[in-house]
This record gives structure tokens, sequence and C-alpha cells, in this order.
């Protein structure tokens, strides 16, 4: 259970921030390569939550998390 919150929490997270960074950008002059670039920041840093709850995750906690829930 705290490992499926863990990992509900940091998708949460994670989606707020790729809607600020799209919103806090500009229109003028880069707009567009800042915008790509703060997307590419936003997956990488989701990617890098995603890897490390997969990581502090261990197969008895998910036969748990299965029993658990039924």
């Amino acid at each position: 259970m705290k490992t499926t919150l863990t990992l509900i929490f940091a998708a949460l997270i994670a989606a707020v921030f790729i809607s600020g960074c799209t919103q806090q950008t500009g229109t003028t002059g880069n707009g567009q390569q800042t915008t790509a670039n703060q997307e590419q920041q936003a997956f990488q840093a989701i990617d890098q939550e995603t890897n490390q709850a997969l990581q502090n995750m261990s197969l008895q906690d998910v036969e748990n998390e299965l029993l658990v829930q039924g």
C-alpha cells in the first residue's frame, strides 16, 4: 500500500512540475527551445523518480500489496 501511494504521489508531483514548466515559458525569442528543454528536464526527473521508486520496491512488497488488495 505504501509503495502504491508513493508511486501515485511521485506521479502527481511530476504532473504538477510538468504543468508549471509549460505554463511559465514565454513565447518570445527562444520560447520553443526553452519549452523543449524544460519538458526534457521534467521527463528526466519523472524517469529518475520512477526508477528510484522501483528500486526501493522488493518482490516481497509487491506480493504483500497483491495479497492485501485481494
